[in-house]
């Protein structure tokens, strides 16, 4: 069993509050990264049994559909205390109670990444509503909050969020590098003082858990009556697709065509052919009746299949992990 604090034997001292030292000491290192999972989604029991189960778990998130993916940040640097600290009553005697609780709040910055990545990131601006973050130390530790599913097993949550803030860009100034800044508010200080639960995963995390990227689709010449010309590359364009899958992404399973003037349909790839000069793929679609094969002129949308289904491919090349398609590409048939 990994070290942790889910398993209920290792939660007792906490749950009685008794004082004595335990013989294992858990102190976690320096955050240096998080991990965004949707509300009410939770690592389950089944997968606490050990880091590298958990691990598994994790990497099989990152290419679930939107509502149920997780997203990895890092690297935080400068993290930074920016809560607030407690209210509190002063008597006529001197003496002080406390009112309520402070906040808890951390500020960092990121440099990994470029401005692409800054871009990418500003789409969870504001997202506390729609996410809990769970949180990377230096030690490779995973660090959330000791839940229980609805069956009452113990699970590993995120820390719930008030706050999820992207800062501005900012540029190189000569003495400091291109980064940003995001804040975070934590809702509920008992998440970390009473609830806390971790999980060693044995191995980096950020090493070994990464995002997926956004796959740009593109016309790369002029369609036949039966031949789409397409190609891929990344997001902003830097990183053309073809120069590390063209052998695996040149089969039909890789696409989908669909055809908008029937409703969708799919239309049946009967073959894809690699194209080196475009560095692109030349998609057959097929023809005759009961195909679902568009008419002259209508046009008809190509994108790539998830990226669960893109990471079950089968070639020579290195699996297809780690990418999206961000956009339907609408071509018409001459």
């Amino acid at each position: 069993m990994a070290q942790t604090v889910i398993n209920k034997a290792a939660a007792v001292s906490g749950a009685l509050g008794n004082t004595g030292f335990p013989k294992s000491i858990h102190n976690p290192g320096m955050q240096t990264g998080g991990i965004l999972i949707p509300k009410g989604t939770y690592i389950p029991n089944a997968s606490l049994g050990s880091g590298a189960a958990a691990l598994t778990w994790l990497k099989s998130q990152v290419y679930e559909g939107r509502a149920a993916r997780i997203f990895v940040i890092g690297r935080w640097e400068n993290v930074e205390r920016k809560g607030t600290d407690r209210t509190t009553e002063t008597f006529n005697s001197g003496s002080i109670r406390t009112i309520r609780r402070g906040t808890i709040g951390y500020q960092f910055t990121v440099v990994n990444g470029g401005k692409w990545y800054a871009q990418s990131l500003f789409a969870f601006d504001q997202c506390a509503d729609a996410y809990d973050l769970l949180v990377i130390d230096a030690k490779d530790n995973l660090i959330g909050v000791k839940r229980k599913d609805g069956s009452g097993n113990d699970v590993l949550g995120g820390r719930s969020l008030t706050d999820f803030y992207v800062g501005d860009w900012m540029d190189e100034d000569g003495s400091t590098g291109n980064k940003f800044l995001v804040d975070i508010q934590y809702t509920d200080s008992n998440e970390i003082n009473r609830d806390y639960g971790y999980i060693a995963i044995g191995t980096s995390i950020l090493t070994a858990l990464t995002g997926l990227l956004s796959v740009q689709l593109a016309d790369a010449g002029s369609a036949t009556a039966d031949v789409l010309k397409v190609a891929a590359s990344t997001d902003y364009g830097e990183t053309n697709l073809y120069d590390y899958y063209a052998a695996l992404l040149n089969q039909g399973s890789a696409w989908e065509v669909l055809d908008p003037a029937a409703n969708n349909a799919v239309v049946t790839v009967t073959g894809v052919a690699m194209d080196p000069v475009n560095k692109a793929w030349n998609i057959t679609l097929a023809t005759g009746v009961g195909t679902n094969n568009p008419g002259t002129g209508e046009p008809v949308v190509v994108r790539l299949k998830t990226p669960k289904q893109l990471a079950t491919l089968s070639g020579s090349d290195t699996p297809v992990f780690g990418i999206e398609g961000a956009n339907e590409l609408t071509v018409d048939v001459p």
